[in-house]
């Protein structure tokens, strides 16, 4: 009599537990999309893939929650669950739009052939009432040709879309480590990744705020030779366009420090104590180079609100800043030539009750006679005894004055920073 209560028993069970197993095993995508969801995208591997397939690979609500599909095991399915910022949400719903609204086909052709493995991508776009699908056959959102072949608002998405998977999986990507040089010179390719560079920031000169390397500029080297200049936003990633300066929010250096709040670059000067009159500084810093566009940034609010007005340019690329690295003051060692506003330093052969002198006098000018006005010699102690000083100066203008016809005379305008023995 017990046998057959535990026969019945068994098969009053089995059909709940194949039922439970087949929805284990069975992706939500392949069930209706829920209500409320922004974006939802299925990839289908074909070949030495994980299994099952087809498998969510990313679900954006519109109030920002997130969903992928993992590997519970390896022949069942689990559905991981997470939130994008605010800043996120922004970017990837315009983004969407704009991929949505391009007169694009459903399905593009096959680019990238595989030999033997494929990966097909379905993604659905809800934007304004509407749905819009696209499919993409083994579509690398790193692929340098990507270019050629789809529209550049379909490669920011799913860029975008890659960005926001790598992080929901705890994986994080370094960004490449490039030249300021080599930037410009692969710009086509580079525009709107996230990149390190080393670049100089040149604060509120006469040419406006930019972001340049001098070093760029030299024969050696060959094709990335380049003297260009490009503006610069301080920025967090996802901000877009209509973004109010006090949200910025700004990290500094490798360990993820927060710099906190900061209105311009002028404040994450102060916040690392440097002199915020400073005109230039060198920094390692991590971002996206973006095409200028008039309506994009408000110049003046972008590169240093505290700069003259005049003092602003347009330039013709802009690299989004996401995170400062490094910053440090440019020194240069002085070698017979002065400019306004730059920072040198000089090792002299000081004598006791002698004018302060530099090592070598100004390269000549033809016509000109050159002189050196120091404005706080009297200040530094050491300059009192004799020996070895080590100077550290800023030019503070260069004044030309024209003495009579073919005769001019330059006066150099310096303060000391530091004498050290």
């Amino acid at each position: 009599m017990k046998f057959f209560v535990l026969i019945a028993l068994a098969a009053a069970f089995l059909p709940a537990s194949l039922r439970a197993q087949q929805t284990a095993n069975t992706s939500v995508c392949l069930r209706d999309t829920p209500p409320g969801v922004l974006l939802n995208i299925c990839q289908h591997e074909r070949g030495m893939t994980p299994i099952p397939q087809p498998r969510l690979y990313l679900r954006i609500y519109k109030d920002g929650r997130g969903e992928y599909e993992t590997n519970r095991s390896w022949n069942a399915l689990v559905k991981k669950k997470f939130t994008i910022n605010d800043e996120d949400l922004r970017e990837i719903n315009s983004l969407a739009g704009a991929a949505s609204i391009e007169k694009t086909p459903v399905r593009y052709p096959v680019y990238n052939q595989g030999d033997d493995s494929s990966k097909e991508i379905t993604a659905d776009v809800y934007v304004d009432g509407a749905q819009k699908r696209i499919i993409l056959t083994n579509f690398f959102a790193a692929d340098r040709e990507n270019k050629k072949h789809y529209p550049a608002s379909l490669i920011a998405f799913m860029e975008k879309v890659e960005d926001i998977w790598l992080r929901a999986n705890g994986i994080v990507a370094v960004p490449p480590s490039i030249t300021f040089c080599s930037l410009m010179a692969d710009r086509e390719y580079l525009t709107g990744k996230l990149v390190r560079i080393w670049a100089n920031i040149e604060l509120g000169v006469e040419e406006g705020s930019y972001l340049h390397d001098p070093e760029c500029d030299r024969p050696e080297m060959g094709k990335a030779r380049t003297n260009e200049r490009i503006g610069y936003d301080v920025s967090v990633p996802g901000a877009v366009a209509t973004r109010s300066r006090s949200s910025r929010k700004n990290s500094i250096d490798p360990v993820n420090k927060k710099l906190g709040k900061a209105d311009s670059i002028r404040d994450i000067l102060r916040q690392k104590g440097f002199d915020t009159n400073i005109p230039r500084v060198r920094v390692t810093i991590e971002g996206r180079l973006r095409e200028e566009t008039p309506d994009l940034y408000h110049l003046r609010e972008r590169m240093d609100p505290e700069a003259p007005l005049h003092g602003t340019k347009h330039y013709p690329y802009i690299f989004v800043i996401e995170r400062f690295l490094t910053v440090g003051e440019i020194v240069a060692p002085y070698v017979g030539e002065l400019k306004a506003s730059w920072t040198y330093a000089d090792t002299i052969d000081h004598v006791k009750g002698t004018p302060l002198k530099l090592s070598s006098p100004l390269k000549p000018m033809i016509h000109h006679a050159q002189l050196i006005e120091w404005t706080n010699a009297d200040k530094f102690p050491k300059l009192n005894r004799s020996g070895r000083k080590y100077l550290t100066f800023r030019v503070i203008s260069r004044e030309t004055q024209q003495m009579e016809r073919g005769r001019w005379n330059d006066v150099y305008r310096c303060e000391l920073i530091k004498v050290s023995e």
